[in-house]
């Protein structure tokens, strides 16, 4: 499933565990000194763990499985704001709430885009789409920026900060082959997803997003009716066997269009 396989790529200790790849028993040795890093987005901190390590002490206010897109920012998400030392965000309006929450937080801790400068892209409903890291060879790119924030923090650790990003890029690029040689056979096949997410992923490798449930970035948008209809036909039309659910939609609408358009439809744990 998709989830399954980006789990595997993003993820340290997915597919593949860093600290079983060779480099990793060679890393330089790390200093004392502990950055407080407030993450936008479990990802993010997924990222700031395996590069900042022993050195960085990460705080994620979007948890996985919730949206950052219609998240509302909390007096305890405020409060972290004020004490870190760096912020980290994925930019590319992935986090409208971050600008108002930093406001109100006051806080002069430098903040740090790890989409600025990347190509943009947008979504079949006009949006730009913020979730670039779902084509790897972005993900090492911002892989890249979030380790030159951490060295500029504490430039006593750079050679270890280094040594962890080599690693994870290089194991971000072997699974990046790997979905290329699995999702190979099936280039050109039509994807249906819960919402307008994947259009990074399926342009990397070759897939043909036909439509989304949720016809927004937004999980909790509303469906227009018509959109609905068109959607089914789209179905029919390119011979769509599935539709993917994702946690932040609510599974009835899923299983409500691929039941309607006779297609199986994949949900709950599944995806």
């Amino acid at each position: 499933m998709l989830e399954a396989i980006l789990v595997g790529a993003l993820r340290p200790g997915g597919r593949r565990r860093l600290a079983d790849h060779p480099r990793r028993r060679s890393q330089p040795l790390r200093s004392d000194r502990v950055l407080q890093v407030v993450a936008t987005t479990s990802v993010v901190a997924d990222w700031l763990r395996v590069v900042g390590s022993t050195n960085v002490r990460t705080q994620v206010i979007v948890k996985a499985g919730l949206d950052p897109v219609s998240y509302l920012a909390t007096p305890l998400d405020v409060v972290a704001l004020q004490r870190a030392d760096l912020v980290v965000a994925v930019g590319h309006g992935l986090e409208p709430w971050l600008g108002p929450a930093r406001q109100e937080a006051g806080t002069a801790a430098p903040l740090v885009v790890l989409g600025e400068g990347l190509p943009q892209r947008t979504t079949p409903s006009g949006a730009g789409d913020p979730f670039l890291w779902l084509d790897l060879d972005n993900a090492r790119q911002m892989v890249k920026a979030l380790t030159a924030a951490l060295v500029a923090a504490d430039p006593v650790d750079e050679a270890a900060f280094n040594a962890a990003r080599d690693a994870y890029s290089a194991d971000l690029g072997r699974t990046d082959e790997e979905l290329r040689r699995v999702l190979g056979p099936v280039a050109g096949r039509g994807l249906v997803t819960a919402k307008e997410t994947f259009g990074w992923f399926a342009a990397r490798y070759g897939l043909d997003v036909v439509g989304s449930v949720v016809p927004s970035l937004d999980g909790l948008a509303d469906i227009p009716p018509q959109h609905l209809a068109t959607l089914r036909q789209a179905i029919q039309a390119k011979q769509v066997r599935s539709v993917f659910a994702e946690l932040s939609v609510p599974d009835a609408s899923v299983r409500s269009v691929a039941e309607d358009a006779g297609v199986k439809p994949v949900a709950g744990a599944e995806p």
